[in-house]
């Protein structure tokens, strides 16, 4: 791989545009955290790269990527690249530590409901719930607990909610139709599992 060190301004060529990185801080063997800047269709010099917009404080990519790089000025690390690292670390840790959170809490929802345990496995996605509400098994999960108990117009939300984000799930779609049926709405069941045919 090229030298690269903390604070080199390299560009990487992609169809006629340049895209323009200074190096903040060279990571483990396989990241780099840089500072990026709009891509332009002009050549980053010595002389013009100060005059381009930055697009983000911090990013990280592969060091891999410097393979195609052209390094060509240096500028030392001041302290609001040393910030920009700082912060953008403080919200990946934290990304990370909710994803944690977050599949530790569905790993004790799945076992209460596993062990049929319905009222504890509702709490337990909601409070993934509040994690994710684009995560499909959550509502599914829930949705399926909530009819389980007899709470059908919850269930119906959830089981609907579900099929947004995952339309064709069998399986949602027959609890749906289940909840449907239970608070007598038969017409809105049969068009449920009719539409899914």
């Amino acid at each position: 791989m090229k030298a690269f060190a903390n604070g080199t301004l390299f560009y990487l060529a992609n169809n006629g545009e340049f895209d323009l990185y200074k190096v903040i801080h060279l990571g483990d063997e396989q990241s780099v955290y840089v500072r990026a800047y709009w891509s332009t269709d002009v050549v980053p010099t010595a002389e013009n790269w100060k005059q381009f917009d930055i697009r983000t404080t911090c990013e990280a990519m592969q060091q891999s990527q410097l393979e195609q790089a052209v390094a060509f000025t240096y500028e030392t690390v001041n302290s609001e690249d040393e910030l920009a690292l700082s912060e953008f670390l403080r919200i990946q840790q934290g990304i990370k530590s909710r994803s944690d959170n977050l599949t530790t809490i569905l790993e004790k929802a799945d076992q209460l409901l596993e062990n049929e345990a319905f009222d504890l496995a509702i709490h337990a996605y909601t409070e993934a719930a509040s994690y994710s509400k684009y995560t499909s098994t959550i509502f599914d999960k829930r949705g399926y607990c909530l009819l389980k108990v007899g709470r059908f117009s919850e269930a119906i939300a959830d089981l609907e909610h579900s099929l947004t984000l995952v339309p064709n799930n069998t399986e949602t779609v027959l609890h749906c139709s289940m909840a449907y049926a239970a608070i007598g709405e038969t017409e809105k069941a049969k068009e449920l599992l009719e539409g899914r045919e």
